[in-house]
């Protein structure tokens, strides 16, 4: 995507784009503490379907498709384009971009806002679709870079990937018929809600926010658009023969980060991955060389050679097929050195896939295969070579060759690669549960079965095999009993590697094997020695491994477990750790510079246990388990961050309590104050909403309380007459209602404070109640 520019017409420079599309998708995330996987989108598919939709409208149009970086966001406002459509992972205080090594870079809505500011020419980005969940606070920070319309997820939801190309796909065919924006949602909206085989249908359109509010969206994005083709202005990709990515392919998203960071950022020239029969180096190799082609990172081509069971040496054949892959012209005469001398100014990828019978063989051949790739690397100092082999090819002097031991998969990522290789077929029947349960828990109660952990083992080609035979007969057990019998590839002896956030992994060793540890040389090469650690354990780490994973298994959500994994293998969290996590977790999440105080977190705690005991949920005063977090975590954290975000202004300015404030508190603060003073605070009997208490005009003087619900995105209040009123924002329920005027603390006017923004309409007479 980022290789070659496209060639561009005459007009290229003086027009903006019609439409840019920035797509991101991370291989891993290190926010937090920890290092962990990104689910991964079908960009593929909607990127398919929306070019597509292009092509049925049949106007002429100017397009461009990019990766999501923060440069490159700047660059395409820079150039100029009408609509902004960003798809990938959304949270609660930003978008999900990519950094040049493939890790997941947080942008805050706040940096999201001056960098449309600032890039952005004026009135030139008309609108922007944010095809992300959870992305209503960075659609209100478009909204106040100036842009006119703005299409996000509401801050409280995801949204289903097939519910969101129908709407995606209906939106953009409307617009670019002419329609006006608010028809071309209304159209989205209704055919999303139409839609056959979606039983969630009406609550997926509900999701969708027109931004902002109450604004005039009945204005043509493209009201002239001529008859023609796309003119489609997205880099071309570098010569490339890259077979198929393998089906299925999961669970190796840290590998693959890390051989795109070593080619990216530590400039390493020779990888070798190495590893056993079986255990997926080629699939691997594959799929961090799409990950890099389309990236741009070389620009000249990235060349696949196989060479499984192949016993010549014939280094002449070899530069051919290099040289047919590069796309060069070069004589037959002495070809290995016309290549060098070809390949000298060319930014490629060469992998070389299957050199173990290559490899095996010893004597002047072998000397003089990796006497030429040395000479090729030495002289082409742009080249970077992929080589996959059981061991490294070992080249010895001139180019540092790196070691990368590929190991067996996680039990959970070889658990999903088996449901998906049969299809989805293993059932709560096959797997020994009850009926009208979850898919996590089919899969949980899987990773217990024989068959994946004495037989498969974190093996993916005894996996597919296993697989294969299970669609067939429909029971584990049988499929165990045949394979046991049987030899199959030999299993790896870490079926359940423990990633760690250093630049490898921690091998965790069988019950059955010699514990080994991993050294990580200067060069961050991976190196295995048999030295074991002092008072290790192997089986009983394990033991707590395994058990860490069951427990963490309840816990559903991507943020939530990798707030929980900072913690890895405690089963059971400290309070103080607790604590210290969230205080630093808080602030990132919800990108405020105010942070819990001590009292705030005492209380984050205490409604844990009061969570779990209405729950009747099992839990220890001692500290924090997965369960009572997942609970607290959905019920009450995620409902305060939320209101947090949306009101990100006043809390950083310290004109809301936390949630250790109570009635009493509040009241104590302002008993002696005058009629009309009030203070806001977080409530935490109530998650997500905030209580405002006030002096009353009554003698003796009496507090009043009132409730703010903000958990549906607007915020509001319940009056006297039992009547509900809706606020667009905190500062516009406060300067209508009547009754409050001094806030505390400060004892500022209110309209010092959140200024007229919100004296649009008649102050209330009675106020909430």
């Amino acid at each position: 995507m980022d290789g070659k520019p496209a060639r561009r017409p005459s007009d290229a420079k003086s027009k903006p784009f019609d439409l840019v599309y920035l797509a991101s998708c991370p291989l891993i995330s290190k926010i937090y503490g920890g290092v962990s996987t990104v689910e991964s989108l079908d960009l593929r598919s909607e990127h398919k379907a929306f070019m597509a939709t292009i092509r049925n409208s049949g106007k002429k149009f100017r397009f461009k498709r990019d990766y999501a970086t923060v440069r490159r966001l700047g660059t395409n406002l820079v150039l100029g384009c009408r609509v902004l459509h960003y798809t990938g992972h959304g949270l609660e205080n930003g978008l999900a971009f990519e950094d040049d090594c493939g890790v997941m870079h947080i942008v805050p809505t706040e940096t999201l806002r001056e960098l449309m500011a600032a890039g952005a020419k004026e009135e030139e980005v008309k609108l922007v679709f944010v095809a992300a969940c959870h992305s209503e606070s960075t659609g209100r920070a478009f909204v106040e870079a100036g842009v006119k319309h703005v299409i996000a997820v509401k801050i409280s939801e995801k949204v289903a990937d097939a519910g969101a190309r129908h709407f995606m796909n209906s939106f953009y065919l409307s617009l670019l018929m002419g329609r006006t924006v608010q028809n071309a949602f209304t159209m989205a909206v209704e055919t999303l809600k139409a839609i056959p085989n979606l039983p969630t249908a009406d609550d997926e359109a509900k999701k969708y926010l027109l931004l902002p509010r109450n604004a005039d969206h009945n204005v043509q994005i493209f009201p002239k658009l001529g008859r023609g083709g796309i003119d489609d202005y997205t880099d071309q990709l570098a010569l490339e023969n890259l077979p198929a990515s393998v089906d299925h392919f999961t669970g190796r998203n840290l590998e693959v980060q890390r051989i795109v960071e070593m080619f990216v950022k530590e400039r390493k020239r020779l990888i070798t991955i190495c590893g056993e029969a079986g255990i997926g180096k080629t699939a691997v190799a594959i799929d961090a060389a799409k990950f890099l082609l389309h990236r741009g990172v070389f620009k000249d081509g990235v060349i696949f050679l196989r060479f499984q069971d192949r016993e010549d040496l014939d280094i002449e054949s070899v530069a051919e097929q290099i040289a047919e892959g590069m796309g060069l012209e070069i004589p037959t005469h002495r070809i290995c050195r016309a290549l060098n001398r070809e390949m000298r100014k060319k930014e490629a990828l060469l992998i070389m896939d299957g050199l173990d019978s290559l490899v095996a063989q010893v004597g002047k051949k072998k000397r003089a295969f990796l006497i030429f790739i040395r000479e090729l690397l030495q002289d082409c100092a742009n080249l970077r070579v992929l080589a996959t082999c059981k061991a490294p090819i070992g080249i010895e002097r001139g180019i540092e060759e790196v070691e990368f031991p590929l190991k067996g998969m996680y039990i959970g990522d070889i658990c999903k690669l088996f449901y998906k290789l049969t299809g989805g077929r293993v059932t709560a029947e096959a797997v020994g549960i009850e009926d009208f349960c979850t898919s996590n828990e089919i899969l949980e109660a899987l990773s217990k079965h024989k068959l994946i952990t004495e037989i498969i083992q974190g093996h993916p080609y005894t996996c597919w095999s296993a697989a294969k035979r299970f669609v067939k007969v429909l029971d584990l057990d049988k499929v165990a009993k045949q394979m046991s019998f049987e030899k199959m590839p030999s299993s790896p002896q870490n079926p359940t590697a423990e990633r760690t956030p250093s630049d490898g992994y921690t091998v965790r060793p069988s019950p059955n094997t010699a514990p080994r540890k991993v050294e990580v040389k200067e060069d961050h090469a991976y190196v295995y020695s048999p030295v074991s650690p002092n008072s290790f354990n192997g089986s009983d780490r394990e033991r707590k491994f395994s058990e860490y994973e069951k427990r963490a298994s309840e816990i559903l959500t991507t943020q939530a477990k990798t707030f929980w994994d900072y913690f890895k293998p405690e089963l059971e969290v400290s309070w103080e750790r607790f604590k210290e996590h969230l205080a630093f977790h808080f602030k990132r999440i919800a990108g405020v510079q105010r942070g819990l105080d001590n009292d705030d977190l005492q209380t984050a705690c205490v409604y844990v246990q009061t969570l779990a005991k209405r729950r009747k949920l099992s839990f220890s005063h001692r500290g924090l388990t997965a369960q009572s977090f997942q609970l607290w975590w959905d019920y009450w954290y995620m409902p305060l961050v939320r209101t947090i975000v949306r009101v990100r202004n006043i809390w950083d300015n310290g004109h809301i309590m936390g949630v250790s404030f109570d009635k009493n508190k509040i009241k104590a603060r302002i008993v002696n104050g005058p009629v009309g003073a009030f203070m806001l605070r977080m409530s935490a009997n109530n998650p997500g909403c905030l209580a405002m208490g006030f002096v009353g005009q009554d003698q003796p003087k009496e507090i009043l309380h009132i409730l703010i619900d903000n958990r549906r995105g607007d915020f509001k209040v319940k009056f006297n007459n039992g009547e509900v009123q809706t606020y667009e924002t905190l500062e516009d329920l406060i300067l209508q209602c009547k009754r409050v005027t001094i806030l505390y603390p400060g004892n500022k006017g209110k309209h010092a404070v959140f200024g007229n923004a919100g004296m649009h309409g008649n102050e209330d007479e009675d106020g909430p109640s």
